[in-house]
């Protein structure tokens, strides 16, 4: 994967870093393929664990593969879905944010995101997203950014306005 795509190789060279630092990542990408060649791929060519969350984990076996991932004392990846794994998960182990692909829906993303901010994190969190310069990927990522501001501007207008009335 590292031979045949520019951004897996960036991701590798971030995850190089992550373990090189005995910490840990979430990687979050949409297709279930793409999981599984990711998490093949790392845990052959880095010998270190890694876990998946992804629609053929039952939600039920979700938490037992989160505390599998925490319980490792040293770096470790988690692969997941951002669908399937933005809601209700606490993964404080890590505190990389790796967005492999990206979604259409910002607030999709800052849940996927907001696992590792949890009560329990003691570290900085870094987040990333991945995508390839004049590309679509860049006009996604540009309109994903645009999308989040209007959003902010419109919640804080629609704050004071609800502020002017008291």
């Amino acid at each position: 994967l590292v031979k045949k795509s520019a951004k897996f190789s960036y991701l590798a060279s971030i995850l190089e870093e992550v373990l090189r630092a005995k910490e840990k990542a979430l990687v979050f990408a949409n297709h279930v393929h793409l999981l599984s060649a990711m998490q093949t791929q790392v845990e052959k060519h880095y010998g270190v664990p890694c876990f998946k969350i992804d629609g053929s984990i039952e939600i039920n076996e979700r938490q037992n593969v989160i505390d599998s991932f925490q319980a490792v004392e040293t770096g470790a990846i988690l692969f997941l879905n951002p669908i399937t794994a933005g809601m209700g998960l606490n993964i404080t182990a890590a505190n990389h944010v790796i967005h492999y692909s990206r979604q259409w829906n910002p607030a999709l993303e800052a849940q996927a995101t907001a696992r590792a901010f949890r009560n329990g994190q003691t570290k900085s969190v870094n987040a990333y997203y991945l995508y390839y310069a004049d590309t679509i990927e860049e006009i996604i990522h540009k309109r994903l950014n645009l999308k989040s501001d209007i959003s902010s501007s419109l919640v804080r207008a629609t704050e004071q306005s609800f502020d002017d009335e008291w």
